[in-house]
């Protein structure tokens, strides 16, 4: 290769940096704009719990579809719910929690099916932006969801963590640039020690979903339902199956296909095929 070969290679590798960087610049512009029209636009609702769900951006808008109007979750919330008893409470650990939309779900349906038993929601959430958010959402909620500020994935610790426009694109980063918040690791099983048994575990946090399946199968055997958003390109999905019913969670659905991830299901009993 020559000179001008060389030369050639460098302007093309600027110029799909450029087109890179200017597409990007354009999404976040977008996303802005769209944010502030919705911010604007003060979108809520009351539900018949009494629950308020708010959509403030793009990425509400996406979250609140994916879980209160196809209701991705709600076969496992509904078996863990219907499996609850008049004794103790029904305890779920989410991780990555965002905004709270999952867990607003998770109250929401104890009220429509009539659950009496308690509700015990553990969200953990590692985004300083996205904790804050999840905090003057679900505040009124204190006695029944306990909100802890730390990333799911390695059991000690800390990481940086890129905060996308995108409040549902974050992720942990290996090389991040000195703007990239670090945040501490939590251990899940110091977490939910008092915990004898954990009746559904709902794992969606960008990409870091196989550190947790391969450092915790001890909280996976106390587990009694995962549900699970893997991401086809920052997973190896076989090895995370593989990892989830070597832990005894042997039943497995599909609740989702996407082209870039899909939602999975695993329990250890058969679930209800009613519900």
């Amino acid at each position: 290769m020559d000179a001008q070969d060389d030369a050639v290679v460098v302007i093309m590798n600027l110029r799909a940096g450029l087109e890179r960087r200017w597409k990007s610049a354009c999404w976040q512009a977008q996303n802005h704009l769209h944010a502030l029209l919705l911010t604007r636009m003060k979108l809520e609702w009351k539900l018949a719990s009494g629950i308020v769900l708010r959509v403030k951006s793009p990425a509400d808008w996406g979250i609140y579809n994916d879980i209160f109007v196809e209701n991705e979750y709600d076969p496992p919330l509904r078996d863990t719910l219907s499996q609850a008893t008049g004794g103790g409470p029904v305890r779920i650990l989410d991780l990555g929690a965002n905004v709270g939309f999952f867990a607003l779900r998770a109250l929401h349906l104890r009220h429509l099916l009539n659950v009496t038993a308690p509700l015990e929601i553990c969200c953990v959430e590692g985004s300083p932006r996205n904790f804050q958010e999840l905090r003057s959402r679900v505040g009124s909620f204190a006695g029944q969801l306990q909100l802890v500020h730390g990333l799911a994935g390695e059991r000690s610790g800390n990481a940086a963590i890129q905060q996308s426009a995108s409040h549902g694109m974050t992720r942990v980063v290996a090389a991040a640039s000195g703007t990239a918040p670090k945040v501490g690791y939590v251990d899940l099983m110091e977490l939910t020690r008092r915990w004898e048994t954990i009746d559904l575990v709902k794992c969606d946090i960008e990409g870091s979903e196989e550190a947790v399946l391969r450092n915790y199968p001890d909280l996976l055997r106390k587990t009694r339902g995962l549900v699970m958003e893997l991401h086809h390109h920052l997973v190896d999905i076989t090895n995370c199956r593989r990892l989830v019913q070597a832990a005894g969670l042997t039943h497995h659905r599909i609740l989702a296909e996407r082209p870039y991830c899909s939602v999975e299901y695993f329990t250890a009993d058969a679930p209800n095929p009613d519900l």
